[in-house]
């Protein structure tokens, strides 16, 4: 039952380390982690730090299916960055891991990249990620689904909500812990930078360009449509996070997001 739920899941995605790109975000994850260690970081900081790493790389593949070179160059910038940054405690660590998990998850399901249709399973376990992430103090990651399901709905393609109810459950989800919670900004250093020159990257993000990555199930191509609103989402959430003093914790989907960036302005120059 549980093999059945994984496969039919629009959120999960298979490690296949055959694949060269692969097996760096393994290593980068577990080498990452090690390092944090060495460094005299507590294991929940340092298994923080290698799952930023990863996180970044994870996202980074939604962004830009096309370019592995993107994930791949997004972990290790994500991974000094973080070890620069001061050390976490438990409970910044667990929500700096949430809403690297939940910009994940949102960029994916609106992506598509998987190659099915969100799940009820999936959008509760949305909703759930939007719930923890506002009750973390993460306000403008717990957002995220919510747009995630609400832009997903409106697409006029396979993959495409049957029902909306799921967008507003999320956003609802996300809302009201936030409104109740007492949580304080963190401070933000190497991630505001990161943030902000996610920022500056805008327009290289602006502009739809054809995705010819195939979905892991393999029947069709990534839609560049929803790719562009993954891109549109991020620098939202990128920007909302900004506002309400966020970054560290979006330190991964900042990263993935200028390396994006940064990707398309080399392919642009590389073609003039």
């Amino acid at each position: 039952m549980t093999a059945s739920v994984f496969l039919s899941s629009a959120l999960a995605r298979t490690l296949d380390l055959r694949v060269p790109s692969n097996r760096w975000a393994a290593a980068g994850l577990l080498g990452g982690a090690a390092l944090a260690r060495l460094g005299g970081r507590s294991w929940v900081s340092s298994a923080s730090t290698g799952l930023s790493a990863f996180a970044a790389w994870a996202t980074a593949r939604e962004l830009d299916p096309d370019h592995p070179m993107t994930a791949n160059a997004a972990l290790p910038v994500t991974l000094a960055l973080a070890l620069l940054e001061k050390e976490e405690n438990t409970a910044q660590a667990a929500g700096n891991i949430l809403a690297a998990l939940v910009a994940l998850s949102s960029a994916r399901i609106l992506t598509a990249s998987v190659g099915r249709v969100p799940s009820a399973t999936d959008q509760a376990a949305l909703a759930a990620q939007a719930v923890m992430g506002a009750a973390a103090g993460q306000h403008a990651a717990a957002l995220l689904p919510g747009a995630s399901l609400a832009l997903s709905a409106q697409q006029n393609d396979e993959f495409a909500l049957k029902e909306s109810w799921s967008a507003a459950a999320a956003l609802i989800a996300g809302l009201l812990p936030a409104l109740l919670s007492t949580h304080a900004p963190g401070k933000a250093g190497m991630a505001e930078l990161a943030t902000a020159g996610a920022l500056l990257a805008a327009p290289q993000l602006l502009e739809r360009r054809a995705v010819s990555s195939e979905t892991d199930a393999g029947h069709s191509t990534i839609s560049s449509e929803r790719v562009h609103l993954s891109h549109l989402l991020a620098l939202g959430g990128l920007a909302l996070g900004g506002v309400l003093g966020q970054s560290r914790a979006q330190l991964p989907l900042a990263v993935a997001t200028l390396a994006t960036a940064v990707m398309r302005r080399g392919e642009a120059q590389a073609r003039s």
